[in-house]
């Protein structure tokens, strides 16, 4: 029999159980994570873009489509979303900014309303006729328009001189 003495060295094991200090480090850390994420979320929602109005001038060579619409110009306005930060005034601004364009016609694309049609169905019949152009306009309605009361904002767009209103 060989009786080899031998020695194992073994890591030194640590301690997988969290201590209270260290607990109450992870909960601040993540607790002001969340706290900066959800203001820098809750700010950006509420102040930046909804002021985020773009004009973008897109230029189309469609070689089949007929010579009479050479130089048509077409704008869309869209994600209207009335409620209480796009009042009527705030939606003017937006129409005037449609208004020189000069459109031959305006092609309005849903979202008329956030919430509650009955409440803020004023601010699209008092703003939506403003819009000048030479050949009308059309409208359809968004997600938006369906989960509140999408025939009351038919009726509002027929109103203010939306040509078509399609579902």
């Amino acid at each position: 029999m060989n009786n080899t003495n031998t020695t194992e060295k073994t890591e030194p094991t640590t301690n997988p159980r969290l201590s209270r200090r260290g607990f109450l480090k992870a909960a601040v850390r993540t607790s002001l994570s969340v706290a900066v994420l959800g203001t820098g979320g809750l700010l950006y929602a509420n102040e930046i873009e909804p002021r985020w109005v773009e004009v973008t001038q897109v230029v189309l060579t469609l070689p089949r489509l007929d010579r009479a619409f050479d130089g048509y110009r077409l704008v869309q306005l869209s994600d209207i979303h009335a409620d209480d930060w796009m009042t009527a005034s705030h939606l003017s601004a937006c129409i005037e900014l449609v208004n020189q364009q000069q459109p031959d016609m305006v092609v309005l694309t849903g979202d008329f309303v956030t919430h509650h049609a009955e409440g803020f169905v004023q601010t699209l019949t008092s703003t939506l006729p403003q819009i000048r152009s030479h050949d009308g306009s059309l409208a359809v309605l968004g997600n938006h328009d369906h989960w509140t009361n999408p025939t009351l904002i038919r009726q509002a767009l027929q109103e203010s001189g939306g040509d078509q209103c399609k579902q």
